[in-house]
């Protein structure tokens, strides 16, 4: 059931905040699969507009769950940026890799991530090659 945006506790990302959220995602893959997993960036960020920063979490959420399920990654790295311009997340993980061409049956989370960005005038892409894969997700930091 969705919770009302006032609720507490709703989110980590009304919890903490969208840097706070990013290393809460990380240590909850780390602590549920034992993957090592590292994010870079800054301490936090000013204010984004909440679909923005929803969009920018739920990618990550998304990348960094596929690498624990079906990478069998050993490491994930997360980085985020922030200019006065761009957000940009980079997930990369150092699993078995994939076809980004190919969807699988019921496997909807590339679509869905697209999507997501598109909703926030940005961009994703994605890099795979037996040695890893790379999600990368930017769109512009403002309102437009």
């Amino acid at each position: 059931p969705r919770r009302p945006a006032a609720a507490p506790s709703a989110t980590p990302l009304e919890d903490h905040g969208l840097v706070g959220a990013i290393h809460w995602l990380a240590d909850e893959a780390h602590s549920v699969s034992g993957v090592e997993t590292h994010v870079t960036g800054p301490e936090e960020t000013a204010p984004l507009p909440p679909e923005l920063e929803q969009a920018a979490f739920r990618i990550a959420d998304e990348a960094i769950t596929n690498a624990v399920r079906h990478a069998d990654a050993t490491r994930i790295d997360v980085g985020l940026e922030l200019d006065a311009s761009t957000i940009s997340v980079k997930v990369t993980d150092d699993g078995k890799g994939f076809d980004p061409t190919v969807t699988q049956n019921g496997h909807h989370g590339l679509r869905g991530m697209r999507e997501r960005a598109e909703l926030v005038n940005g961009t994703l892409g994605v890099e795979s090659s037996p040695d890893g894969t790379t999600v990368s997700f930017s769109a512009p930091a403002v309102k437009t």
